[in-house]
């Protein structure tokens, strides 16, 4: 599945005059006509910190259906969100 648009998080204003920085991974379940059935947050570094900022804007999102066969399928997506200079912390990443 992809976006049928361009999907921006929002960074949070509060944040965007301090050096915070983060990472979120989300998954989301898209259902066969582009709707998110569902969408978690699987990492955050900090932790709570820009969850709802990563994650709000791609479940509201449209998507194009995967698709299996020429025909739209369900599926899940994974996606690796970056606010600002965030420096990749390999002890605590996912694989």
């Amino acid at each position: 599945a992809k976006p049928a648009t361009p999907v921006v998080p929002d960074f949070p204003i509060l944040w965007q005059r301090t050096d915070v920085s983060g990472m979120v991974i989300i998954l989301l379940k898209i259902d066969e006509t582009g709707l998110v059935v569902d969408g978690e947050i699987e990492f955050a570094d900090p932790p709570g910190t820009f969850d709802r900022a990563a994650l709000g804007p791609f479940i509201s999102a449209r998507y194009t259906p995967a698709q299996k066969n020429g025909l739209p399928v369900r599926s899940e997506k994974r996606i690796e969100v970056i606010f600002g200079d965030y420096q990749d912390r390999k002890s605590t990443r996912l694989n």
